[in-house]
């Protein structure tokens, strides 16, 4: 009879789905949860910045994100929030910069962008735009949205 109860539970444990919820403080959109942060830092501190949450900087992989992510920053406010994206590597080549995919978004910036002036490698949302996208100094004080997957929150309770 033994030997059925735990073959019971092997099979129950089987089916068991791990769910994970969103760290304190993060809101859950599709597959990731997001944190939108009051404080300001260049590019690099909030790269090291999200780090320290376990967490990178936002990558925006569609439309439907984007939009998620506008009206998270319109209802927070400021001049703009940092992405993860970069052209430091190769003028007019924007990439995320923790996958190194290049950037598939097109159509979504905000006016006159991407600015093309040196030294304007590091993508944000532009508040005075709605928070499209923007080029900016990588040295300029925007506001972290930290982001991590449901599922490397899944792997690391699993």
């Amino acid at each position: 009879m033994l030997k059925y109860d735990i073959l019971f539970v092997i099979l129950a444990t089987a089916f068991v789905t791990v769910a994970a919820d969103c760290p304190r403080g993060f809101i859950q959109n599709q597959t990731s949860c997001y944190k939108l942060f009051n404080d300001s830092f260049t590019w690099p501190e909030s790269i090291s910045f999200c780090r320290a949450f376990n967490t990178h900087l936002v990558t925006i992989e569609d439309n439907t994100e984007l939009a998620f992510l506008q009206s998270k920053a319109t209802t927070l406010g400021g001049d703009g929030f940092w992405t993860d994206g970069s052209d430091a590597v190769e003028q007019d080549q924007w990439i995320w910069s923790q996958t190194e995919e290049v950037m598939t978004l097109t159509g979504k910036w905000s006016p006159g962008e991407p600015d093309r002036s040196e030294g304007k490698d590091c993508l944000g949302l532009w508040g005075k735009h709605g928070y499209l996208l923007g080029a900016w100094s990588c040295h300029s004080l925007l506001k972290p949205i930290c982001e991590v997957s449901i599922e490397g929150l899944i792997d690391v309770i699993g």
